[in-house]
């Protein structure tokens, strides 16, 4: 973007310029805000302010929010606030730093990097998750259970002052989608290989399945703002036409297109009918989280987590909320199942690693087989 006239205004006022005078790029893009600047300030809060008032714009999301001042930050939620107490401020909390804290101790959601690096891993060739059967960097069965609840500054390892400050994603508009992140993950694509049969490449496999369900069961039962990325809910598959001639990585998967063509970026409705069987377990989720308040408004007391022994990848939890009862279970090794005994009662089967949603599949009581890279989530009867 080039701001143009306000770079004709008055440059110095309105941008962050380097010693030599020409124009910061901690964003990247050449042309970082001033927004301590008074007047620009006021230009971005008076903006805000009018497409809440005159477009009822009742959410906002900022990149790189890290490259706004805090008293911006500070300034922008306060006035909105007075308009509509409801009114939702996420931002990406880097750019020029990173500090998720900061921004949940203003009121603001942001982006949890976190449970995406946790629970996906931070890049798929030497740099994989829990779903994997994995520790990325400092993760551990503690970790997972932060994320579980919130990532909440209350258990000393997490980011927040409350759940809904927590933007929880495995995929954004960066970096690989998160069915590309498998396929390589699993060493069924190499990064640098040229994808002949581009439906084929998107058709997943019976183990890319299970991953790609566990981590969607992992992330819309756990508290927090559940974020997905268009095409996440068929592993969409970007990869770069074999008719990019300019392009060195054509024919292969792309994880930053940003700036290529329609042929790569557009939503393939084709791929989604050929992993349909993903689709209906996203649709599973999504109908499962609308309707019972536990997986958006339990507190963190509301969660008792259950003993599973002799498996690290192993976790489950207990959720008691209101007149709500669940049990949700995960096995993230890719070799061994694993038993575990169930609460008293019976318990109503919602899902599976087959199938995702509100209604019972069977009934099971005592003790339960978790089956390798699959999860649970059972609802008291």
């Amino acid at each position: 973007y080039e701001f143009g006239n306000l770079k004709e205004i008055d440059r110095e006022y309105y941008f962050r310029l380097n010693p030599d005078g020409s124009f910061c790029a901690v964003s990247g893009c050449g042309n970082d805000l001033r927004t301590e600047a008074p007047m620009l300030r006021r230009l971005i809060v008076e903006s805000v302010l009018y497409w809440i008032k005159e477009y009822h714009v009742d959410g906002f999301r900022f990149d790189l929010g890290k490259l706004i001042d805090w008293q911006t930050i500070e300034t922008i939620i306060y006035e909105a606030k007075k308009i509509n107490p409801d009114v939702v401020f996420v931002c990406e909390p880097w750019g020029g730093g990173y500090d998720p804290q900061g921004f949940s101790l203003r009121g603001w959601g942001a982006w949890n990097d976190q449970i995406r690096n946790g629970i996906k891993g931070e890049n798929p060739i030497n740099g994989h998750g829990w779903i994997f059967g994995s520790w990325y960097g400092n993760n551990s069965p503690k970790r997972i259970k932060s994320y579980v609840n919130g990532t909440l500054i209350k258990d000393s390892l997490g980011l927040f002052q409350k759940p809904d400050h927590s933007v929880n994603y495995l995929e954004s508009h960066d970096g690989y989608t998160f069915g590309d992140f498998i396929r390589i993950g699993l060493g069924d694509v190499k990064p640098d290989e040229v994808i002949k049969d581009v439906d084929k490449n998107a058709k997943l496999t019976p183990t890319q399945l299970k991953l790609n369900k566990l981590g969607a069961l992992f992330l819309f039962t756990s508290r927090g703002i559940t974020m997905i990325h268009s095409g996440q809910e068929f592993a969409r598959s970007k990869v770069l036409p074999l008719t990019n001639q300019n392009d060195p990585h054509r024919g292969m998967i792309d994880h930053n297109t940003y700036d290529k063509d329609n042929e790569v970026n557009y939503i393939n409705y084709n791929h989604a009918k050929l992993n349909e069987n993903l689709l209906d377990y996203y649709k599973g989720l999504i109908e499962l989280r609308n309707k019972f308040q536990s997986f958006r408004r339990a507190e963190y007391d509301d969660v008792k987590f259950i003993s599973v022994h002799d498996n690290d990848f192993a976790l489950g939890y207990e959720i008691k909320h209101e007149d709500e009862q669940f049990v949700i279970l995960f096995n993230a090794h890719p070799l061994n199942e694993v038993v575990c005994e169930l609460p008293r009662g019976y318990w109503n089967v919602l899902v599976n690693s087959e199938h995702a949603g509100v209604k019972s599949l069977k009934t099971v009581s005592g003790m339960i087989t978790i089956p390798t890279s699959s999860g649970f989530v059972l609802k008291k009867k």
